[in-house]
């Protein structure tokens, strides 16, 4: 799925959309998005995150969403493929460890390239917690495209995290929770209504409203009604739907259950974060481009079944896949950028 953000503080009338990287089958109150400095609006939103942590304040974010929610990924498959280039890895995050949670039978595996170490080091608490979850059945495969020119050394995981152990600054924290002490607006948990529900909600007021026309237009009173009230039969017919529609509205706002977010829903990593070095001597971080040729006549001897494939990132890679996914596999291309 994708959510779209706004940020009074930056900006009163732009949305931004963003990739949800988690799955409510762990996190079911809570959803996660990661947000890369790429430009105005985005240093802009890291700079209002650091300075409402030094002011011990909430920020104020506004979300709708989510849009463009993909197909589920068939159990049937026997393994998926999850092929990320740089950051377009963010829209396969919440489907790799979605399938790793639902599909216990399923082997999955993950290829990466990227250019620098440096992206591994942001995200191996996650990285982590996917091996940890998926075990034998989940196959890892890092690589790193451009040689690095500079050695980072990370303080803790709370600066990789925030992105600040790359800068020098202070740490930020991973995620605001709860209620500041300063909030300027009331915490509100994410919370997902489905789509059959909704459409029988909105269906429901739409049959009340005609409901309400037809009684003010057969009723014996209006039907005997001169052609001087044709007005009043048109105020009430208005204010019939009007009153159809607010009702459809009230039943949407009806409070909804929200599945607690307690200490073991939310998996807390490691805190013994790793530098660059260490990150790529654990994941066997390789140089140069994935062999994707290679990768997939290993998954495709290994396979029992069908073989489903889903890659986001730049254009070359989606090509590169096109080219060498044949027989058992089925392509699915995720969009990064709307």
């Amino acid at each position: 799925d994708a959510v779209w953000i706004k940020v009074p503080a930056l900006s009163k009338t732009q949305w931004h959309p963003f990739s949800v990287a988690s799955t409510p089958l762990e996190t079911p109150g809570l959803l996660t998005i990661y947000v890369k400095s790429l430009g105005k609006w985005s240093a802009g939103l890291h700079h209002y995150i650091r300075e409402c942590h030094e002011k011990n304040v909430q920020p104020i974010i506004y979300m709708d969403g989510g849009y463009t929610a993909t197909a589920p990924i068939s159990a049937a498959h026997s393994d998926v493929v999850f092929v990320g280039g740089g950051i377009g890895i963010t829209p396969l995050m919440g489907q790799l460890v979605h399938v790793l949670r639902s599909h216990p039978s399923q082997n999955v595996w993950l290829v990466w390239n990227v250019r620098r170490k440096d992206m591994f080091v942001h995200f191996q608490s996650w990285l982590r917690h996917i091996q940890n979850v998926g075990g034998d059945r989940l196959r890892i495969r890092l690589q790193v495209t451009q040689e690095e020119v500079t050695e980072f050394g990370v303080a803790n995981t709370d600066d990789i995290q925030s992105g600040q152990a790359f800068t020098g600054q202070k740490s930020l924290p991973r995620c605001f929770e709860g209620h500041g002490p300063n909030s300027a607006v009331e915490y509100r948990p994410y919370a997902h209504v489905s789509t059959i529900k909704r459409m029988v909600m909105l269906t429901l007021g739409f049959g009340f409203s005609c409901a309400l026309v037809a009684i003010a237009t057969y009723a014996n009173r209006l039907t005997t009604a001169t052609s001087a009230q044709w007005i009043l039969l048109r105020v009430v017919q208005f204010c019939a739907v009007v009153v159809g529609c607010y009702l459809a509205l009230l039943v949407t706002k009806f409070p909804k259950t929200l599945a607690p977010v307690s200490d073991d829903v939310i998996d807390h990593h490691d805190k013994v974060a790793m530098n660059s070095d260490d990150v790529a001597k654990h994941f066997d971080v390789q140089s140069g481009r994935a062999d994707l040729s290679e990768i997939f006549q290993t998954v495709e001897s290994g396979a029992q079944g069908s073989v489903a494939v889903y890659v986001c990132g730049p254009k070359s890679l989606i090509r590169s896949v096109d080219e060498n996914a044949h027989g058992k596999f089925q392509v699915h291309h995720e969009d990064f950028e709307m």
